[in-house]
């Protein structure tokens, strides 16, 4: 099964060298949006299908309404130790693991993937900036 990643708001284009994601290609197709969604509807239409989504910034705001919307979403991240626009909530209900923790940033993406698709946790005990909510 290959997954769907979803890169949200890099407006200034540089997710795909931040990281070397061709470590992760073989099972996870990225999808970089530069531009902002123009409101929940588009979000939930346009990220229906993805499995994971980075959220580069508080642009785009996931609260309950959009959590729900997306029955495939496994694996929400999000860069920084906080991020005002996710729901915590309903974070909380929906996802099993909630982490705020990650190594370094170029390899947290493809560490926290790749455990997600081996359905373990990823190797602890590194700090870093960013938010993990696993399904």
């Amino acid at each position: 099964m290959r997954y769907r990643c979803a890169v949200l708001d890099d407006y200034q284009n540089v997710a795909t060298t931040l990281a070397d994601w061709g470590k992760i290609a073989g099972d996870v197709d990225v999808k970089v949006f530069t531009k902002p969604m123009s409101g929940p509807d588009e979000v939930h239409r346009v990220l229906k299908d993805f499995d994971i989504v980075c959220m580069m910034r508080e642009r785009t705001p996931f609260r309950r309404n959009t959590i729900e919307a997306l029955p495939n979403l496994k694996l929400l991240i999000t860069t920084g130790a906080r991020n005002a626009s996710i729901d915590m909530a309903a974070a909380a209900e929906r996802y099993t693991e909630f982490v705020r923790e990650t190594p370094d940033e170029k390899a947290w993406l493809e560490e926290w993937t790749r455990a997600d698709l081996a359905h373990r946790p990823p190797r602890s005990g590194r700090s870093g900036y960013g938010s993990i909510f696993r399904a």
